[in-house]
């Protein structure tokens, strides 16, 4: 689905759509304990499909936009070293988004003072991190691209 999406309508506008939907993903893992027992399960198993689709979109749309901005000559160096700093992305930030989440207390969520688990302000915070990261992707242009 993702790679004839991006044949047609270009790696920049994949991630457009799928990106948006893998934050919204994350940040939705907050809601997970407002359910309970077989529901949450549901729920989480559900989310754990749309994360996967999504970020399958964003694999692409990212590995895509690597490859093309390589330097020809030494785009082997390019895509290798790509990948070495996105798998180490991949494989600190669970270590880190663990530490940081036993770290910080529970917060009151402003006036009402409803109590936020550890885990449901990391998972916030993620979502807003997305949103960041998704202003930075306004400043990528990729050859090709077609506007909306």
């Amino acid at each position: 689905l993702w790679g004839s999406l991006a044949d047609r309508f270009a790696n920049k506008n994949v991630l457009l759509v799928s990106a948006p939907a893998f934050i919204a993903s994350v940040a939705a893992m907050s809601l997970a304990p407002a359910f309970a027992g077989s529901a949450q399960v549901a729920f989480l198993v559900a989310l754990h499909m749309a994360m996967g689709m999504a970020g399958a979109g964003v694999t692409l749309g990212c590995a895509a936009i690597a490859m093309k901005q390589a330097p020809r000559g030494s785009s082997h160096v390019y895509i290798a070293a790509s990948s070495l700093v996105g798998s180490a992305a991949a494989g600190a930030a669970p270590l880190l988004g663990g530490l940081l989440a036993t770290a910080l207390p529970k917060v009151p969520l402003g006036a009402i003072s409803v109590p936020l688990s550890t885990w449901q302000l990391f998972f916030l915070l993620s979502g807003l991190m997305g949103i960041y990261a998704l202003h930075r992707l306004s400043r990528v242009s990729e050859e090709g691209e077609v506007e909306a």
